[in-house]
């Protein structure tokens, strides 16, 4: 610390993830989890504007589902678990600029479905996610087709947009987003 700036690197190893949401107003009985993550801050301690790092969190273990977050997530997206542990890991890189703070990366693996994308969070808990989803890690469909799909924006099922708050999140899905793309591209006038 110095007087009007500080710096500082934190790392957490082993986590519960259930105290991790408890500490961040996201109490949830039925979420569980190991939590590993690492944030570097920089800034002045009186202006959040300042506030300048970068952070990784990474989650294992996860039963994840009963989160209300991702409720309402898999109804958007019409999926079914077959069990509670629909999502059981999770990995998210992101930067801290200002009181922004970009998410560079976010997946989210599980037996069904596995999601990836990118967008940003704000300390005011505001937030805008770009989410792609792909058949899940231990699908039988995944086993035959994963090789020959990666994770990027040309290969999805679907892709869903997440607006609004942490608390209230407005979700959006668009099916086939590369289909819908090109027909945009070729028949501009329908849409």
């Amino acid at each position: 610390f110095e007087p009007l700036r500080f710096s500082m690197q934190t790392h957490l190893y082993g986590g519960q993830l259930q105290d991790v949401l408890a500490e961040t107003g996201q109490a949830s009985a039925d979420a569980s989890g190991i939590c590993d993550a690492m944030v570097t801050l920089q800034g002045s301690p009186l202006n959040p504007q300042t506030f300048s790092g970068t952070g990784e969190v990474s989650i294992r273990e996860a039963s994840l589902f009963q989160l209300p977050g991702m409720m309402k997530l898999l109804r958007v997206l019409s999926v079914k678990p077959t069990n509670d542990a629909a999502f059981e890991k999770a990995d998210i890189s992101f930067r801290i600029d200002g009181d922004r703070l970009p998410i560079d990366h976010l997946s989210i693996d599980g037996d069904v479905l596995s999601l990836a994308g990118s967008g940003w969070a704000n300390l005011r808990r505001e937030m805008h996610l770009d989410l792609y989803a792909y058949v899940g890690n231990r699908n039988q469909l995944a086993k035959l087709v994963g090789p020959l799909l990666s994770e990027t924006r040309y290969a999805p099922l679907m892709q869903v947009e997440i607006d609004g708050t942490v608390e209230a999140p407005e979700m959006t899905r668009k099916p086939l987003p590369v289909i819908e793309d090109a027909l945009k591209t070729y028949f501009p006038e329908r849409y």
